[in-house]
């Protein structure tokens, strides 16, 4: 009876989760036609061309005057390619909730070609500024139109998008600009081959927002943005975007500038670069942005691998961290920070001007657990440094279970703090040292412990068990170090498989535990067979 009594429960409750009304489109460039009925739509045989949100759908077609509602899905057909005559595409739809969204992604069984592939959004290196507003331009590939509606719980999966160009400064100029939605989760895009031509102009791959709702939830995940093969020197970075979990970043000028409440998981980022066109003064690796005025907000950072890796980085200037701002709790832990162009990480970033903001103006608290760090420029940075002095006073920093490789020492004495905690941390004063040591860059896993008798691992590390619960429960694994790609340019996770940490016991310190120096789990007492 039971039983029967919850699946009643169930199917009541899927029934307002998802609208009766909710259907799946399907759209095809080549075999679409926007004149067909949404019914009809509705079958792979008879598709829509365009998106409802693409400047090219046919005016007063069934395509063009459906309204997308919570729970449809919009199937792009795979292989298939919409040039630059069809963006760009400004979205003004809502889901409900994040079970009931409004998602574009694709079907692996449907698809032009010997094989399945995305579909391709192709700006064909041709800029398309257009007027977005009076006396506003913009210059974006999808956007949210914000001045005139709300885009929330809405999401975008499994598309190419290349060839995006700009040419001329714009009020927005992005390859997705995401102020106004909240909500929005961007997956398993594959976004590169961007170009800029004409008169000094700053672009972004990712935009947020930096007043209103902070696009607050906008996602990016399981995604690559890759500047590798980009013309010219146009770089481009991400702005004002809240979380990134898992994803993949090459030879971008702004890797994670974040505003408020921020996750950054997982992800791996390699050659910050920066090019002559751009207006910022230097890129980042990661950056947080404060709110105004002031309100409390966390950023969560971890299992990243960070690295200026390879050819083709230029990375002059480069910040490895600079984060604290007026209201800011920061958490970083299980990253892996090596070859840096820059300095070691920063506070604080943004808070006031003289010794009359304190201590109201600097972030709440600044949390490092279990990091490695190596930077090759300047012998004179500690691996936690002070930014800039009187910008306000922390309530606490903690240092802990850190390995630095280089500088001047472990803590600037300059940092300003009601309460440091900055042990145990271990400091290979020189590259040289750490490697004589057996900690390389030629390691699989750059700058890890090779053995039982390697410094990080019989250096006692604090164990922080009681602290992995809820957002912390990774603290209880050693780094992901990040993702790898494949060849069909899809992200792999993780690029590494965790270690667990001891329950009891010392940690190891840095971002790796030693394979087999965990200990073993009790084993279970008192049981019985019923």
């Amino acid at each position: 009876m039971r039983s029967i009594v919850f699946l009643v429960i169930f199917h009541v409750a899927m029934l307002f989760a998802v609208p009766s009304w909710a259907a799946t489109y399907y759209i095809d460039i080549t075999a679409g036609d926007d004149t067909r009925t949404s019914t009809q739509a509705q079958s792979k045989s008879t598709p829509w061309k365009h998106l409802r949100c693409m400047v090219s759908v046919t005016p007063g077609s069934a395509a063009a005057t459906y309204t997308p509602m919570a729970g449809d899905v919009f199937v792009l057909k795979g292989g298939e390619t919409w040039g630059t005559t069809n963006f760009p595409c400004k979205w003004q739809w809502n889901g409900t909730s994040a079970v009931n969204q409004i998602t574009v992604t694709t079907d692996s069984t449907w698809f032009t070609g010997a094989s399945w592939t995305r579909p391709i959004w192709n700006g064909q290196d041709t800029p398309q500024p257009f007027t977005y507003f009076s006396g506003l331009t913009a210059n974006v590939m999808l956007y949210c139109d914000f001045l005139n509606t709300s885009c929330d719980y809405s999401t975008f999966s499994n598309i190419e998008v290349t060839g995006f160009a700009w040419s001329t400064a714009t009020t927005w100029c992005a390859v997705i600009f995401g102020a106004g939605a909240t909500n929005w989760t961007i997956e398993q895009f594959y976004i590169h081959r961007w170009s800029h031509a004409g008169a000094t102009a700053d672009c972004n791959i990712l935009l947020g927002e930096s007043g209103g709702n902070q696009a607050r939830g906008n996602t990016f995940q399981n995604g690559i943005i890759d500047g590798s093969d980009q013309i010219g020197s146009a770089s481009g970075g991400n702005y004002l975007w809240p979380i990134y979990i898992n994803s993949y970043f090459s030879d971008i000028s702004g890797g994670f500038l974040t505003k408020g409440n921020a996750v950054v998981r997982g992800n791996t980022f390699l050659r910050c670069t920066h090019s002559a066109i751009e207006l910022l003064s230097h890129p980042n690796f990661l950056e947080s942005l404060g709110f105004t005025p002031t309100t409390a907000h966390t950023i969560y950072v971890s299992h990243n691998y960070f690295s200026l890796g390879g050819a083709g980085g230029t990375g002059s200037g480069c910040e490895t961290a600079f984060i604290g701002n007026p209201g800011e709790t920061a958490y970083l832990w299980n990253n892996v920070w090596v070859d840096m162009p820059g300095a070691f990480p920063e506070l604080t970033q943004n808070g006031g001007v003289g010794a009359a903001c304190h201590p109201a103006c600097a972030g709440v608290a600044a949390y490092f657990w279990n990091n490695t760090f190596y930077s090759a420029l300047p012998t004179a940075s500690y691996c936690i440094r002070n930014g800039h002095a009187g910008e306000g006073l922390y309530t606490r920093i903690e240092f802990l279970n850190n390995h630095c490789i280089a500088g001047a020492g472990i803590l600037d004495p300059a940092l300003e703090t009601v309460t440091l905690v900055g042990t145990p941390n271990y400091w290979h004063t020189t590259v040289v040292s750490a490697n004589a040591d057996g900690y390389t860059s030629s390691q699989t896993y750059k700058y890890a412990p090779t053995s039982a008798l390697s410094p990080t691992v019989t250096t006692a590390g604090t164990n922080l068990s009681s602290l992995c619960t809820g957002n912390f429960v990774s603290l209880c694994t050693d780094t992901t170090y990040g993702v790898t790609v494949n060849t069909a340019n899809h992200t792999v996770t993780p690029a590494r498989t965790a270690v667990a940490r001891p329950s009891v016991g010392a940690w190891n310190i840095g971002a790796y535990q030693l394979s087999g120096d965990t200990l073993a789990p009790a084993a279970p007492t008192n049981l019985r067979i019923q």
